[in-house]
């Protein structure tokens, strides 16, 4: 497992930091290209777990992918929509965003497919899924839990209707699959479907892939039968959640930190965290595809903040590593939704503030962080969750002392984060 101990930064920080492709991004641009008519180009793919499952995932499928290697660049032949393997043992890893994929775009295709996983993610109750996919004409065999069988002979169409948008990743699985259907998809969710940032994600994908999808001014997308992807070149965004742990390193080191091919032109929610650093006392300067932080002139002129961070929830670990510095209370709200592990999540965090020395106080649906008047030295334990433990190295750069049990956790999402944060910080 091993620990990785966080080196002080020296001296305030002059860095542009290169950001991997955001893996949401990627794998959604995959299985479009994937889907397509003709061939396509995708571009700063990052080398993360979830990323190469797909890969994996697809050639078994029978999609020809070059090169033969996973690389940030890869040429997809697309299939228009019928996968060439009718039947096929498809790997889902312990990636349940790949399965929500794949489960919907193997039910759009015609064939016989087995769809298997890890340990973690067969434990992972599946009724929303399934029920969601036999509404639109699925046949799918399953006790709830995986495997999955899927007897492909295209999805028909209609309605699927989802209780809350927590159901974001079943839905875009959905949504990308729904260009394949006899007729009309109509997805209702409980709230307006392209404040979901997950659902207006996928959109912009499909719209790179030429798919129209129809907000009809309710609760409700639309994709219009019939239509077929088409072969594209696309460049996948810097990950926007991981891109601004680095630029939050500038509130907390001081200096400046910029990431570029990355700003408010951006379709991913989280580029709005900058504007939570500024309010806490950073400069920030914002630009299509730029983004730079630039950190107080001195150390502990941090702000606490009061936010609400329902369309970012996964910047929480990244803004409670700026609160331990700041110089008063910071409240984040709507952070913990269903599933119920979410909120286990937020008691995770908890605990690893608590030992650096902050006064924490969960609520139904987030966290109040009372900084300590200096940060302790302490043993970080993520429990596996690669976005805690990128996020909660930052407090070692202001701070002796700070180890993180198990970094190998970050490659799950970003392979390289230690080395790109040692070569920020030198």
């Amino acid at each position: 497992m091993g620990t990785y101990e966080v080196k002080p930064a020296q001296r305030p920080l002059a860095a542009v930091v290169p950001v991997p492709g955001s893996a949401t991004l990627a794998r959604q641009a995959m299985l479009a290209a994937a889907l397509a008519d003709g061939t396509s180009r995708l571009t700063n793919l990052p080398l993360a777990d979830d990323t190469r499952c797909l890969l994996d995932a697809l050639r078994a499928l029978g999609v020809l992918i070059r090169p033969d290697e996973f690389s940030p660049q890869l040429e997809i032949k697309g299939t228009g929509g019928y996968w060439p393997h009718g039947e096929a043992d498809v790997p889902c890893g312990n990636a349940s965003a790949v399965l929500y994929l794949l489960a919907a775009a193997c039910s759009a295709g015609r064939g016989r497919y087995r769809l298997h996983g890890g340990e973690s993610l067969r434990q992972q109750p599946l009724g929303e899924m399934i029920n969601a996919l036999t509404d639109l004409g699925a046949m799918i065999s399953c006790a709830g839990y995986l495997p999955i069988h899927v007897a492909g002979s295209g999805l028909e169409g209609g309605t699927v209707c989802f209780s809350s948008s927590a159901a974001g990743a079943v839905a875009s699985g959905i949504l990308l699959a729904a260009p394949c259907a006899r007729t009309d998809v109509f997805i209702e969710i409980a709230r307006d479907p392209l404040g979901c940032p997950a659902l207006a994600q996928t959109v912009g994908v499909m719209e790179a892939f030429g798919v129209t999808v129809v907000h009809d001014r309710t609760r409700r997308l639309i994709v219009p039968a019939p239509q077929r992807y088409k072969g594209a070149a696309y460049f996948v965004e810097p990950d926007a959640a991981i891109a601004v742990i680095f630029l939050a390193a500038a509130a907390i080191a001081g200096g400046s930190v910029t990431v570029e091919r990355l700003g408010t032109s951006s379709i991913q929610p989280e580029v709005g965290f900058v504007d939570l650093l500024q309010r806490m006392g950073c400069q920030v300067d914002q630009r299509p595809d730029r983004l730079r932080v630039t950190g107080p002139a001195h150390r502990g002129r941090l702000h606490g903040v009061d936010v609400d961070l329902n369309t970012m929830p996964d910047t929480a670990p990244t803004l409670a590593a700026v609160a331990l510095f700041a110089d008063g209370p910071t409240r984040m709200s709507n952070v913990a939704r269903p599933p119920a592990g979410e909120h286990h999540r937020l008691s995770v965090l908890a605990r690893q503030l608590t030992g650096l020395g902050a006064r924490v106080k969960i609520s139904a649906d987030g966290l109040t962080i009372d900084p300590p008047a200096t940060v302790q030295p302490a043993e970080i334990d993520p429990a596996g969750d690669p976005g805690m433990a990128m996020s909660l190295t930052l407090a070692g750069l202001a701070a002796a002392g700070v180890v993180i049990r198990n970094p190998q956790c970050a490659g799950a999402t970003c392979p390289e984060f230690f080395t790109r944060l040692e070569a920020m910080c030198r």
